[in-house]
Formats: C-alpha cells, structure tokens, sequence
C-alpha cells in the first residue's frame, strides 16, 4: 500500500513539473521575463524626462503600458501658459523618448472619457 501512494505521488509530482515547465517556457518565449527585466526606471524617473522635454510643465495623467514587446510610460504634461498638452511615451528600459504629441484640451477630455487614464492623477495601469 505504501508503494502504492509513493508511486502515486512521484508520477503527481512528474506531472505538475512537466506542465509547469511547459507554461515556463511559453512565458519565456512570449518575452513575459524579459520584459520584466527590462523595467529599468520608475514613475519618479519618467516624471524627470517627461518635465525635461517641457520645461516649467505640470505633469498630468501618467500610464504604464506595455505596446508590443516594450515597457512605456506614458506622460502627459501640461504646457505653462497654453491649453495644450504634451503626451510623452518613455521607454521604460532604455530611458529614451520614444514618441510625443500634442493634444487640446478637448482632445484630452475626450480620451479621458473613453477610459484612457485618469483626470489629474495616476492611471490604473501602472
């Protein structure tokens, strides 16, 4: 009987090791470690770039997100003095700005109603 349980166990034991490795390797192919690792620098960080491209700007909505195989932040900044808005996107592993936009205000709103961030705060997916 006490064979019979051990031989139970070890081929339970066989099992869940084949299926974890299987979902193992299909994360790491999928480039879910990678991509992790690659996580370099934080909001704080972001923050400084986004503010160095706008100077004496006011930083807004802030996103993480991940477009394809990268880490970004996004940042919207606030011009002193205009309506407008800079939307800075940050490589989160190799700090470097990869995009950036203007919107309006109303272009702004608009994105914040369809869920997009948050108004005047961090967005839910950092």
């Amino acid at each position: 009987m006490n064979r019979r349980c051990a031989n139970r166990w070890l081929r339970n034991v066989a099992y869940t090791s084949a299926v974890c490795l299987v979902a193992l390797g299909f994360l790491m192919r999928r480039g879910a470690f990678h991509a992790a690792a690659a996580h370099r620098i934080g909001l704080e960080q972001a923050e400084k770039i986004a503010l160095s491209e706008v100077p004496k700007g006011r930083v807004g909505v802030e996103e993480f997100h991940h477009p394809g195989e990268r880490l970004a932040w996004t940042i919207d900044v606030r011009v002193p003095h205009s309506t407008e808005i800079r939307e800075i996107e940050i490589d989160a592993a190799t700090s470097r700005v990869l995009a950036m936009r203007t919107e309006t205000a109303k272009e702004e709103a608009r994105e914040l109603a369809m869920g997009n961030g948050l108004p005047n705060g961090k967005s839910s997916t950092h």
